[in-house]
């Protein structure tokens, strides 16, 4: 499995296995989104230390069946499992981390 990189077309992106050694390191974060049509994707942040920011890095469409007989929505959930474990923040918190909305609606 390869997921394609932002930014980066025509370049023939980055394998599951290298994107696995490079979670190890802390710096990457792996959601699943809803494509809005068909299938999910797993949408791999990086942490950018020049910026002190998580910008989207990688990103991988799953319809179905590319891991056993898995749905479109299982498949995304494990390889983002797998990243997240990698990276060891499977139970890293994001929303309680964000400031606090101070919008008046």
């Amino acid at each position: 499995m390869r997921f394609c990189l932002y930014g980066r077309v025509g370049m023939a992106g980055v394998k599951h296995a290298d994107l696995l050694k490079l979670a190890a390191t802390g710096e990457l974060l792996a959601r699943v989104e809803n494509s809005g049509c068909e299938g999910y994707y797993v949408e791999v942040a990086r942490w950018n230390v020049k910026d002190k920011a998580w910008q989207r890095y990688a990103f991988e469409k799953f319809l179905g069946g590319e891991i056993e007989e898995l749905s479109d929505r299982e498949c995304a959930v494990k390889v983002a499992d797998e990243i997240n474990t990698a990276a060891r923040n499977e139970d890293a918190s994001f929303i309680h981390d964000l400031p606090v909305w101070g919008g008046n609606g």
